[in-house]
């Protein structure tokens, strides 16, 4: 499977055995980490979607929204130039509306998004730390 920039695709497929089906199908560029974080920094919660409302006489009402959502903290305490220019590519082509899969620690797909601005600091000459916040987006 090689990197291809199209800008229509054609999906064909010949004597299927059955009916194909797609339930979604995402196209985007794929990034894989030069060397990978080690696992997320700080907590590993889950995000409830849900209201608190209390009542004139102090009894509180919960309204579930839907699913909780994950969410990953990561630090990258040193990386290279061509990696953190791969990360602002990240947070460009993110650019505050556009969800991304992320494949975490645990062997998971996460589709989410950035949930703080992305922070790369300049350690030295061509070296750079880098933290950011990541949350699932419910679909």
């Amino acid at each position: 499977w090689t990197s291809e920039t199209k800008r229509y695709w054609k999906f064909i497929i010949t004597s299927p055995a059955s009916i194909p089906e797609f339930a979604e199908l995402f196209l985007t560029s794929t990034y894989s980490w030069l060397r990978n974080p080690t696992r997320p920094a700080g907590r590993l919660d889950r995000i409830f979607n849900v209201s608190n409302l209390s009542t004139t006489s102090g009894a509180d009402r919960f309204l579930v929204h839907g699913p909780s959502r994950r969410r990953r903290s990561y630090t990258l305490p040193s990386i290279s130039e061509a990696q953190k220019d791969a990360l602002l590519e990240l947070n460009d082509t993110w650019a505050g509306a556009k969800p991304f899969w992320l494949f975490d620690h645990e062997g998971s797909w996460i589709y989410g998004r950035l949930d703080s601005p992305l922070e790369i600091v300049e350690e030295g000459h061509q070296r750079y730390s880098a933290r950011f916040e990541f949350m699932e987006v419910i679909g």
